[in-house]
């Protein structure tokens, strides 16, 4: 019986040394090139989503409205500047 176990257990342990070598060695080939000047030959035109790590919920003590915001994209704010 004993003998038994330790066959048993050394083909698992060449299983899981199979399996943690063939995860460790296989990857995704890509296509690598030296960047260089010229003209751009290839581009992705997609629509992307950005979501915030955490959503912040802002409340008023009274019913209000915000008037249309006038800065822009990459517009530098100042601390104590007037947003909305």
């Amino acid at each position: 019986m004993r003998k038994w176990v330790v066959i048993t257990l050394a083909v698992l342990a060449a299983g899981l040394a199979g399996l943690g070598y063939a995860s460790w060695t296989t990857g995704v080939p890509v296509e690598a090139a030296a960047a260089t000047t010229g003209a751009v030959r290839e581009y992705v035109d997609e629509e992307g989503k950005t979501r915030l790590a955490k959503t912040y919920l802002v409340t008023m003590p009274y019913d209000g409205r915000i008037e249309p915001i006038d800065l822009v994209e990459d517009t530098p704010v100042n601390k104590g500047q007037v947003v909305a």
